[in-house]
């Protein structure tokens, strides 16, 4: 019989999952999403929806398999990267 994960656990594994996000795409700016799913260990659809839920609070967007993050608040079209 498997074992179900507790709730705090599950609360606990996308709490990390966020802040590494979020460390990962503020240090690099431009990620594959290849690498973010090797790193993070997500699938591609998760990975996606991850991306989708940062793009409320910060300036993210995918582009041919490759996330950036530009200038500005969310939403905002300029993708320009320093």
């Amino acid at each position: 019989m498997e074992k179900i994960e507790s709730s705090s656990t599950h609360r606990n594994r996308m709490a990390r999952t966020c802040v590494e996000l979020f460390a990962l795409l503020a240090k690099k700016r431009r990620v594959s999403l290849c690498t973010i799913c090797g790193t993070l260990n997500l699938s591609d659809d998760t990975a996606r929806r991850w991306i989708k839920a940062f793009g409320l609070i910060m300036n993210v967007q995918i582009r041919r398999g490759i996330v950036i993050v530009g200038d500005g608040p969310p939403g905002c079209d300029d993708l320009h990267v320093k």
